[in-house]
C-alpha cells in the first residue's frame, strides 16, 4: 500500500466512522475456522476432515505430577503428534482441563494467592508448549474446557442442580475464572479449531434418579464437602440455558473461535424423557420420532452456540427404531442440522458393544467402512474417531479398548486417512 493511498484510507476511515480496530480483527480471522450457514470454512474453502480424538494429550503435556501416568509421557505425546501429522491428520479433539475437582485443586486453585499464581503460571506454560507443538505440525485442537459435568457441583461444594441453574454459583464462578484465563490466552491462536464446553453433559439430563446422577468417588478426587443425592438431577431445559450462558461468556472474550457444546447424540428417548420431567411424571423411554429429535437438537444447541455436536455409537445408531450397526442416522442428524441452520460436528464416533472394542477385527473394519461412506455422502464437516494412542495408563495401549494405533490398527487408520 502506498503512503498516499494509506493516508487516503485513514481519511475515509475517519469520515465514514469505520473502525481501524475492526479492520484489524477482520484480517486476524484469516486462518480461523469459520461458520457459513451449515458449512465450516477454512480460508474460504469448505472443511471435510476425518481425524481422531487424542484424549490424553493435555494430561501428557500439562498434568504431569497431578494425574498418575507412566513415565515418558511428553515424548510419547510428541511421537503421536508426529504420526498424526505425517499421515495428514490436521485436527484433534482434546480434553483441555483437569477431570476431577481434586485435580483442579492441585493444578489450578489454592487458598494461598501466591501459590495459586505459581500453579497457574506453570500450568499455562505447559499449555503453551502443547499449543506450540500442535501448531508446528499444522494440527488444530478442538479444546474442551470442562470435561466432567460433576465439576459444576464439586468445584463449589454444592449440588449439581445449583451449578447448572445458577450462573453465580461457586462452581460456575470458578469455571468462569478458568475459561477466562484460557480463552483470553489463546483467542488469537489458529491452533485452536473451536472451543467445546463439556463432554456429553446432555446424557445426565432428565433421568430423575433418586440418588442423583453423580456417583460417589474418593475424597482425593472430589474433596469434601460434596453432594451425592437427588439434588444432582437437572433437566435439558436447564442445561440448555447453562450452555447458552457459557457460550455467550466465551464469545464475549473471543471473537475468532467457534463454540460447540460437546454433547453426545440425544438419547433415543430424549424428548420423551424431557416431556415427562416437565409434566412431573415418571421417566418415559418411548422412542422419539425425527420431529421430536429435531426439537431436542434445537433446544440443546441454543444461540450463540455455532456448531451442533453429536457422538455416534450404538445408542445413536439405534435411534428412530434402527439397529446397532446401522449408520443411516448420520444422514438424519445432518438433515436435522441443515434445517436448524448450523454445521454438524461428529465429535466422537466408533464401535458399539455388540461387535466389541477392538478396531482390528473384520467386523470393526467393516463398520468403519460403512460409517466413512455415510460421513462422506452426508458431507459432514468434521468427524473424529475415538481414540488415538491413549497412553495415560488408564487402559492397555496394546489391547482393544477403542484404541487406534498405527502399530496395531493400521487398516482402520488408513481408511480414515483415505476418507480425509
Amino acid at each position: 500500500m502506498s503512503i498516499q493511498f494509506f493516508r487516503l484510507f485513514l481519511l475515509l476511515t475517519v469520515l465514514s466512522g469505520l473502525s481501524l480496530e475492526g479492520f484489524g480483527q477482520e484480517k486476524r480471522s484469516d486462518g480461523f475456522l469459520q461458520r457459513q450457514g451449515t458449512e465450516l470454512v477454512l480460508d474460504g474453502r469448505p472443511v471435510r476432515m476425518v481425524s481422531v480424538n487424542k484424549y490424553d494429550l493435555f494430561g501428557q503435556f500439562v498434568l504431569e505430577g497431578i494425574v498418575p501416568m507412566p513415565a515418558g509421557q511428553r515424548q510419547k505425546a510428541v511421537e503421536a503428534l508426529d504420526e498424526l501429522a505425517a499421515h495428514g491428520f490436521k485436527i484433534i479433539r482434546v480434553n483441555c482441563s483437569p477431570y476431577w475437582a481434586g485435580w483442579w485443586q492441585q493444578a489450578w486453585f489454592d487458598e494461598d494467592p501466591a501459590e495459586q499464581q505459581r500453579k497457574r503460571e506453570r500450568y499455562l506454560q505447559r499449555f503453551d508448549t502443547m499449543i506450540r507443538e500442535c501448531a508446528k505440525r499444522d494440527i488444530r485442537i478442538i479444546a474442551l474446557l470442562c470435561w466432567y459435568v460433576g465439576n459444576l457441583a464439586d468445584l463449589g461444594h454444592h449440588d449439581l442442580h445449583e451449578g447448572i441453574t445458577n450462573a453465580q454459583s461457586q462452581a460456575r464462578r470458578r469455571l468462569d475464572e478458568y475459561i477466562r484465563a484460557v480463552v483470553l490466552r489463546y483467542k488469537d491462536s489458529p491452533a485452536i479449531a473451536m472451543w467445546e464446553i463439556g463432554n456429553e453433559w446432555n446424557l445426565d439430563a432428565d433421568l430423575q434418579f433418586p440418588q442423583g446422577v453423580l456417583k460417589p468417588v474418593p475424597a482425593s478426587l472430589a474433596p469434601a464437602p460434596v453432594v451425592r443425592d437427588g439434588r444432582n438431577n437437572f433437566t435439558s431445559d436447564e442445561l440448555a440455558q447453562c450452555v447458552g450462558q457459557i457460550a455467550a461468556f466465551i464469545k464475549s472474550l473471543d471473537s475468532n473461535h467457534l463454540v460447540t457444546t460437546g454433547h453426545s447424540s440425544p438419547r433415543p428417548a430424549a424428548m420423551h424423557l424431557l416431556k415427562a420431567v416437565r409434566a412431573g411424571k415418571p421417566k418415559d423411554w418411548a422412542q422419539d420420532n425425527e420431529a421430536e429429535l429435531e426439537q431436542y437438537f434445537r433446544l440443546s444447541h441454543p444461540d450463540p452456540i455455532d456448531v451442533i455436536s453429536i457422538h455416534f455409537y450404538g445408542e445413536a445408531m439405534s435411534a428412530l427404531g434402527k439397529a446397532k450397526g446401522d449408520v443411516s442416522n448420520i444422514a438424519v442428524y445432518k438433515r436435522i442440522a441443515d434445517r436448524i441452520g448450523k454445521p454438524l460436528l461428529i465429535g466422537e464416533i466408533g464401535l458399539h458393544e455388540e461387535i466389541g472394542d477392538d478396531y482390528s477385527t473384520p467386523e470393526a473394519i467393516a463398520l468403519v467402512q460403512k460409517q466413512l461412506a455415510a460421513v462422506t455422502s452426508a458431507r459432514i464437516p468434521i468427524t473424529l474417531y475415538w481414540t488415538f494412542r491413549d497412553e495415560s495408563g488408564r487402559i492397555d495401549p496394546m489391547a482393544g479398548q477403542y484404541q487406534l494405533r498405527f502399530d496395531r490398527t493400521e487398516t482402520v487408520l488408513k481408511l480414515l486417512q483415505a476418507a480425509n
